[in-house]
């Protein structure tokens, strides 16, 4: 099989600027993730 990834490496102000919650909690985005 194979396994695409992307990673972001953020400086801590910007990951304090785009907030991302737990799998599908809120908020969800950076990046959105939609039902399977």
């Amino acid at each position: 099989g194979k396994v695409e990834l992307e990673l972001e490496i953020l400086t801590e102000e910007e990951a304090q600027a785009r907030p991302a919650g737990k799998a599908r909690g809120d908020p969800n985005e950076n990046p959105t993730l939609q039902p399977p």
